[in-house]
């Protein structure tokens, strides 16, 4: 698998954008019999009045399409690590509809943990008037540009309702390349990234517990022969805010390899969402970003 530091990694999360992007093996299509089962999978779903955060897997039945769903899930578990699932024709669907749409297809992916501070189980990505970087602020609140980083969850799932006006393009990289880059062009590095940070803890943090992670978090890790990466420069800069300590030069260098290794042409595969897409990443092997957009 080369889990090794000092390994490549070789195995199909590392891939680049521009080879990706020469075909399409990564989308899945809806065929029209999934699409009907989707839809009386709702209609039960909805039928037993329960709360969103209380529907589970046998809620939402899809016995034709489980098996589907069942490949993608080792594909994005264990394969290239992302799916673009599109075909879902939301004019059919109300919002509310969509919700339960897309809990339901997550429900064959694993469990939904709670979005942020508040206990949100499924956030809205909506301009809600706030900038990435100030105190505690989720990046989906904001119409910001979001660098390139991921998510606490195993799995991030992301459902297109409409298009913005402009901007939002989103594009993901594989971060075992990213890895790979680094270890072939700039091993300096990898012992910071190795060793970690400290991160805050975004306003999640238990009472009597401080704002920051009490240990450093590795930027890259290993376990069980494979290779994962946790990156989110606004945590990093923010527990440094709290703590008052700022950087050092080399644990910035590192933080700044990381980023223009990822930006670097053809590492990332970009994506434009049309309506109805479902984006499903796997944050231990790739990283995801956003320009800025007009909501």
């Amino acid at each position: 698998m080369g889990a090794h530091p000092h390994t490549p990694v070789r195995d199909a999360s590392a891939w680049t954008g521009a080879d990706l992007a020469q075909g399409d093996a990564w989308i899945y299509r809806f065929a029209a019999p999934r699409l009907r089962e989707i839809d009386a999978a709702l209609r039960h779903a909805r039928g037993l009045a329960k709360p969103l955060e209380s529907l589970v897997k046998d809620d939402f039945p899809l016995d034709h399409l489980a098996a589907d769903l069942d490949r993608l899930d080792r594909e994005i578990s264990d394969g290239r690590g992302f799916a673009l699932l599109r075909g879902l024709d939301l004019t059919h669907y109300s919002e509310a509809d969509a919700a339960i749409l897309l809990w339901g297809l997550g429900t064959y992916f694993g469990c939904a943990i709670s979005q942020n501070a508040f206990g949100d189980m499924l956030g809205q990505v909506r301009d809600q008037g706030v900038k990435l970087g100030q105190k505690d602020v989720r990046g989906y609140d904001s119409t910001s540009q979001l660098r390139f980083h991921n998510d606490e969850c195993d799995i991030v799932g992301l459902l297109c309702l409409k298009k913005s006006k402009s901007g939002g393009l989103s594009s993901i990289v594989s971060s075992t390349q990213v890895f790979n880059e680094i270890l072939a062009h700039h091993p300096q590095h990898l012992a910071q990234l190795f060793n970690g940070y400290i991160f805050s803890l975004m306003g999640e943090h238990r009472p009597g517990v401080g704002p920051v992670s009490d240990h450093r978090i590795p930027i890259f890790s290993s376990r069980d022969g494979k290779l994962s990466c946790r990156y989110t420069l606004n945590t990093i800069y923010q527990a440094s805010q709290y703590n008052g300590i700022a950087l050092t030069t080399d644990e910035q260098a590192a933080l700044d390899c990381v980023l223009a290794t990822a930006n670097r042409p053809g590492m990332a595969l970009d994506m434009s969402f049309e309506p109805g897409d479902i984006q499903l990443v796997s944050n231990h092997v790739c990283l995801h970003s956003r320009t800025e957009y007009v909501d």
